[in-house]
């Protein structure tokens, strides 16, 4: 028997993996240019999210709001804030960031380190000694 391929579903289908659109809700995104934060160069992007009148029990519309800010050099995020009515507000920092070379006394051989020839094998990995030359 072969099976369908793994984006296939029963009736051969291919599978969605994205999530549908909800249509209670509203997205919009805004580039907020670019910054210094937390001492590196970052991009801004805030996207808000409003969730319709009764859409998940709620009388208001709900403004759920994410900011973050990506560093422009490292590519990762640096700040993150995010406001939420139901949840309340929570930002999230990247700190200590230090962007300078690394002390080369880490890359440093120690002086008594010393290289030992040996081969491995035999019945269940037992040490043989390497043949004499």
């Amino acid at each position: 028997m072969t099976l369908p391929p793994a984006n296939a579903s029963s009736t051969g289908e291919a599978r969605s993996h994205t999530r549908p659109a909800n249509s209670n809700v509203q997205k919009a995104t805004e580039n907020l240019g670019t910054q210094t934060v937390n001492g590196v160069p970052a991009t801004g992007t805030r996207i808000t999210e409003t969730i319709a009148a009764g859409a998940v029990g709620n009388a208001q519309a709900i403004q759920v709001v994410r900011e973050v800010w990506q560093s422009v050099d490292l590519k990762v995020p640096v700040q993150i804030k995010s406001t939420d009515p139901r949840f309340g507000t929570s930002v999230m920092n990247l700190t200590n960031i230090a962007q300078a070379e690394p002390d080369a006394s880490l890359f440093v051989v120690p002086s008594n380190y010393t290289v030992t020839p040996r081969t491995f094998g035999g019945p269940r990995g037992m040490h043989r000694e390497p043949a004499a030359q």
